[in-house]
């Protein structure tokens, strides 16, 4: 089992702040935001290796990170490079993920984006999947429609299969969506790897295309979220861990 976190954006919405910072380094309760997704992934038994994605103008940024996280952590981790060095260049969130199964043992599969700040438990994705010989994905419920439009709904079946997902719905009828953390089965990482995508902008297309190949179900969680993708967000998240 491995682990991959796509910290390949360049983060705009949130300038001058992550001008000269990646966005899953900038800290809240005193670290940075990618160290809390790697201590919920270090709960997990089994993973082998962590995969983190940096885009080259931030990629010595991330090597400098890692030698200092070392001191106190003796997890195997691994810095990628996808070679893009201007928000222009970038290729998105699927081609990312493409690029970084070259170098990515075969196996099931935790895909995370590093703008993700949750208290989950990942063991219940792996038993899910277990249980379901499936792939499995975290959603979350709410009843602001207004973040629906800017996400994704969702539908599931009475066995929490997923039925159907729509990106950006201008008319949601659902207030159920999917949050940017996956556990993969290997056979569905293998499907994605030779799928070719239409759109590799978007990180949601690809539970778009997999849930139409195979069973994929979602576990509904509650406890604390944030996608940090705007001041609005880093605040929130701040203000929970009261910092």
């Amino acid at each position: 089992m491995q682990a991959l976190i796509l910290a390949a954006g360049f983060g705009t919405r949130m300038y001058p702040l992550t001008r000269d910072t990646p966005k899953a380094l900038i800290k809240i309760k005193n670290k940075p935001l990618i160290e809390h997704i790697i201590e919920k992934l270090k709960e997990v038994k089994n993973i082998e290796t962590i995969y983190v994605l940096s885009n080259n103008r931030f990629y010595t940024e991330f090597l400098e990170w890692l030698d200092s996280y070392k001191i106190k952590n003796k997890f195997k981790i691994k810095i990628l490079n996808n070679g893009i060095n201007y928000e222009y260049e970038k290729k998105g969130a699927v081609s990312d993920f493409k690029l970084s199964l070259r170098f990515i043992k075969e196996g099931d599969l935790f895909l995370i984006a590093s703008d993700n700040l949750f208290e989950f438990d990942l063991n219940k994705l792996v038993d899910i999947s277990r249980e379901k010989n499936s792939s499995t994905i975290i959603l979350r419920e709410t009843e602001d429609l207004e973040m629906i439009k800017r996400c994704n709904h969702i539908f599931l079946d009475e066995y929490e299969k997923i039925v159907f997902y729509e990106e950006k719905p201008k008319e949601p009828k659902s207030n159920i969506f999917s949050t940017a953390c996956y556990f993969l089965k290997k056979e569905d990482v293998q499907k994605i790897k030779k799928h070719r995508f239409e759109n590799a902008d978007n990180f949601g297309n690809i539970l778009s295309f997999l849930y139409k190949e195979s069973p994929v179900y979602g576990k509904i969680f509650d406890g604390f979220w944030a996608d940090i993708g705007s001041f609005e967000e880093l605040e929130k998240a701040r203000k929970y861990f009261n910092h």
